[in-house]
């Protein structure tokens, strides 16, 4: 998708938005005709027709100013649905990339592309499509209207317009190439930003909170280094095309004198036309720099489209497990890493079976759960669902047959209640059960708004272990009949997580594959194996 293409979403309020610009020209040219006008009638002591070119001047006066407060208003209703359009794109890309490709990079680069980018657009994009399309017919009516005076003006005003349109060319490509700069580096800014805030806890503690203001510092000169060069070209085009701008305003002043002075046109139209070349010329600079500088904002559009993630091909739904799951010789690295994180794993887990992997850090226990969620495709081996290849099956159909409980939940800024179901409708006894088997019924009823109370970004305000209630009351909420628990009991404490792992291993029909480091005495007899990675 393009810029163009996006105005062209905008369809039949484009033109509105046009229509409204016609009218703010027609009144500023009114303003200029009609002042001639009476200065024209006052030179021949007709009193009637300089009232009358003062009725018409103020009219056009009140049609210029409405027109400009209406053309701004509507710029911001039109910049909204833009705005709405692009982010959308850029968010239902994202649901199309499969877990390795969206951590290609940082969260804080999305944000960037989302908000950054975003307002570059809207400063150097839309604004200047404004800019254009009234430079458009600022050019065109004044021009028009120039030549009823006098065909001669025309010479003059198509040379001028040459110059006008042409000195910008020489600054595009630099101008073009400053603001990629200026994107990638506030993508830098906001992921340097981020990056030293969430590490705050750990600068604490070291001693190191200067590095604070050292990496934000440095990152932000980095920033402000690339809007400095931008507005740097930016501003010597302006300057360059103003330059032209008054030697051609200057010239057809001059032009009109020597016509009125040879009685060629009236005296009057010696001031319309001054007031018209302004107009003219004006609108030529402003389409010239217009031009160029919505060009500039085409890199961020070629960002856009790289990272554009084609819809997966359609694979074969995933049916509820009936026999097994097996792992033949799976071999896992990952990416940039030449030592496996798992290494010629055979497993078979049969449905409804609890079974427990444990072993040290690092060998793979959490990729392998990763590997049965299928959100890392890129292992070499075999994995089968019931005697069907992995790669074969659709891992979003896979998905919706198992529940994850990760051992870092993460909490979203909004009510308890989206954070268990996750916009999913749900009766309120489910909902009900589902907090009262993960031992979250006191922490809600403590809450001044219980269910509806609003939490913080990544649960900051709550415990490790209100989190791991609330990503395991997700999970029971969503009544799978597999699931995967990545020590989701971890930040419990031991009567309550025992309390938790006796709820999911006693779980009918369902199977359970619990990864842990500390595998407890009550739970062990009820596991139908323990595997140690």
């Amino acid at each position: 998708m393009t810029f163009t293409d996006y105005l062209r979403r905008l369809k039949w309020r484009f033109w509105v938005w046009v229509g409204l610009y016609i009218l703010l020209i027609f009144g500023i040219t009114g303003t200029s005709v009609f002042n001639g006008n009476a200065i024209t009638a006052l030179t021949k002591f007709n009193v009637q027709g300089f009232l009358h070119a003062a009725g018409w001047y103020a009219a056009a006066t009140i049609l210029e100013v409405t027109m400009s407060v209406g053309t701004v208003i509507y710029q911001y209703h039109l910049q909204r649905l833009l705005d709405n359009d692009i982010r959308s794109d850029i968010a239902a890309n994202f649901t199309r990339m499969t877990y390795p490709q969206y951590h290609q990079r940082a969260d804080a680069v999305y944000t960037s592309w989302l908000t950054n980018d975003i307002n570059t657009l809207n400063s150097h994009g839309l604004t200047f499509v404004g800019y254009i399309i009234q430079a458009s017919c600022q050019v065109t009516v004044s021009v028009a209207v120039l030549v009823t005076y006098h065909v001669s003006l025309l010479i003059t005003t198509a040379i001028s317009a040459f110059f006008l349109l042409t000195v910008p060319l020489i600054y595009r490509q630099k101008l073009s190439a400053a603001s990629a700069k200026l994107s990638e580096r506030n993508e830098r800014l906001t992921d340097q930003i981020t990056d030293v805030l969430e590490g705050f806890n750990t600068l604490f503690m070291a001693n190191r909170r200067h590095l604070l203001v050292q990496r934000i510092w440095q990152a932000s000169d980095d920033a402000g280094k690339a809007e400095f060069d931008y507005q740097r070209f930016d501003m010597f085009t302006q300057f360059v095309i103003n330059v032209v701008n008054l030697t051609a305003q200057l010239a057809l002043l001059v032009q009109a004198g020597l016509l009125a002075y040879h009685h060629a046109i009236p005296v009057g139209a010696v001031i319309t036309i001054a007031s018209l070349s302004g107009t003219a010329f004006s609108g030529l600079t402003l389409l010239s720099f217009g031009l160029t500088t919505v060009k500039s904002v085409k890199p961020i559009f070629a960002k856009f489209a790289q990272a554009v993630v084609p819809a997966p091909p359609k694979k074969q739904a995933v049916q509820p497990l009936q026999g097994t799951i097996r792992l033949a010789d799976v071999t896992f690295h990952y990416p940039g890493n030449n030592v496996p994180t798992i290494s010629h794993l055979n497993l078979t887990i049969g449905a409804h079976q609890k079974i427990a992997i444990v072993g040290p850090s690092g060998k793979g226990k959490s990729t392998m759960l990763k590997l049965l969620s299928a959100i890392l495709p890129d292992y070499q081996g075999q994995m089968t669902w019931d005697g069907q290849d992995y790669a074969t099956l659709d891992p979003d159909t896979l998905r919706n047959q198992l529940t994850y409980i990760d051992q870092a939940p993460y909490i979203f800024n909004d009510t308890i209640r989206f954070n268990i179901t996750l916009g999913q409708t749900v009766s309120d006894d489910d909902l009900k059960h589902a907090v009262a088997a993960s031992q979250l019924a006191d922490f809600v009823a403590a809450q001044p708004q219980g269910l509806d109370t609003v939490l913080a970004h990544d649960g900051t305000t709550i415990s490790g272990g209100q989190k791991q209630r609330i990503a395991l009351a997700r999970g029971l909420l969503r009544q799978s009949k597999i699931i995967l628990s990545d020590e989701g009991t971890a930040a419990l404490d031991p009567e309550n997580a025992v309390a938790v792992e006796r709820l999911l291993v006693t779980l009918p029909d369902t199977t359970l594959i619990m990864v842990t480091h500390n595998l407890r005495d009550e739970i062990r007899p009820a596991l139908d194996q323990v595997v140690t990675l």
